[in-house]
């Protein structure tokens, strides 16, 4: 249940753009959008792709952006996931007492 907008929010199998407005937001909670915009930009950045420069292949797919705030934000979105974790751990825990 958590996978399927993790999945489409991360830009996999939906173009972003094609997302509407109102929910277009939460890609950013979306460590699979990050992990994807570092791996495209970097592959974008080789030579063996310097052909499809004009394209501008990044911007056409929604997925243009900053790697280094990508990495920002996912190393950010892994610390929130890690103390969110934590909290509900320790609530079930007290629960079960």
């Amino acid at each position: 249940m958590v996978l399927i907008p993790i999945i489409v929010f991360g830009g996999l199998a939906v173009n972003i753009n094609d997302i509407p407005g109102y929910i277009r937001w939460l890609q950013y909670f979306s460590p699979l959008r990050h992990s994807f915009l570092i791996l495209f930009q970097d592959q974008m950045n080789s030579e063996k792709f310097q052909q499809f420069q004009p394209y501008n292949l990044p911007k056409q797919l929604g997925i243009d952006g900053d790697s280094t705030a990508a990495l920002g934000y996912l190393l950010g979105l892994f610390g929130l996931y890690f103390v969110l974790s934590i909290v509900l751990l320790v609530y079930q825990m007290k629960k079960r007492e």
